[in-house]
């Protein structure tokens, strides 16, 4: 971009507001930098920036890609989606929750307005034109994008953004890629765990303390939200805990060696890395939420 100021790409604003989207995180996890998180704010509503509060890394690319975010919105498209799920990660990643949360909605509602939550076999439509490849990476932006819908909400506590039962699109899949083109994506079979994994958090969640409404979830009736813990649990809620109990240990059991974090008898650990760390972040938090239901007793 540098290098060439007067191309039609350094001038394009949605490019620009990607780009800089992109270099924010970059900074943010290639930093040894240590950040600030104010306990005492768990949603990250206070200001960012306060005094005596050093800016985290890659801050100023990241307010730089918002201050452009709003002049490309008239006309989400694919790079736009992109460029608010990259923002949406910057700011959880710096406990930002709520700003988060703003960011994986509107990426929700331009994934929407684009179909990308549908199937392109559903209706006629010029996506049918798309090569595979591209295909692929919509239907993976679009589950990008609801993941991190599923990720905010049950971190707020607030119903989440689409119905299942209004989404027609495949999960993940390499296997009808041509070529080499397979290597350009993310391990498919990995990231539909991951999404398995969120989608179940969603749903303890939801059904164990009942934000969602019996629109959503036709058992928030059964729903520790309004619940007078020192009275005993009824069997309906003694049964959706354990439901949801025995879910987490039929996932963890059928997960493929490559993602099972195993600790040897020589005390080093097989597998760890960044994704299976997120991975078992994901699971040990609906764990808790399910030990911690049954504990109630």
């Amino acid at each position: 971009m540098h290098q060439s100021p007067e191309s039609p790409q350094s001038k394009d604003q949605g490019w620009l507001c990607h780009w800089l989207a992109i270099v924010a995180l970059g900074e943010l996890y290639s930093s040894d930098k240590e950040t600030d998180v104010d306990p005492q704010d768990p949603l990250g509503s206070a200001v960012a920036g306060s005094a005596g509060s050093p800016e985290p890394p890659g801050a100023e690319y990241y307010y730089q890609s918002v201050s452009l975010l709003q002049q490309v919105a008239e006309h989400p498209d694919v790079q736009y989606i992109e460029t608010l799920c990259l923002l949406s990660l910057y700011a959880f990643s710096m406990n930002r929750v709520n700003t988060a949360y703003m960011y994986g909605g509107v990426s929700m509602r331009a994934a929407l307005a684009l179909d990308l939550h549908r199937s392109p076999y559903d209706f006629l439509s010029e996506r049918l034109n798309l090569p595979a490849s591209e295909l692929e990476h919509q239907k993976r932006l679009f589950w990008t994008v609801y993941y991190q819908d599923l990720l905010t909400t049950t971190t707020t506590g607030r119903p989440w953004g689409v119905l299942d039962d209004e989404i027609t699109v495949d999960y993940a899949d390499s296997s009808r890629l041509p070529g080499d083109a397979a290597l350009d994506f993310f391990d498919a079979e990995e990231l539909n765990i991951h999404l398995e994994l969120m989608r179940l958090r969603s749903q303890a969640y939801s059904s164990l303390y009942g934000y969602a409404g019996t629109a959503i979830n036709p058992y928030s009736y059964i729903s520790l939200f309004d619940f007078e813990l020192s009275l005993p649990l009824s069997q309906q809620h003694l049964d959706k805990i354990s439901e949801f109990h025995q879910a987490l240990v039929s996932f963890e059991n059928e997960l493929p060696m490559a993602l099972k974090v195993v600790r040897g008898w020589n005390g080093s650990w097989t597998n760890l890395n960044r994704v299976n760390a997120q991975l078992y972040l994901i699971y040990y938090q609906v764990w808790s939420a399910s030990k911690t239901s049954r504990a109630n007793v």
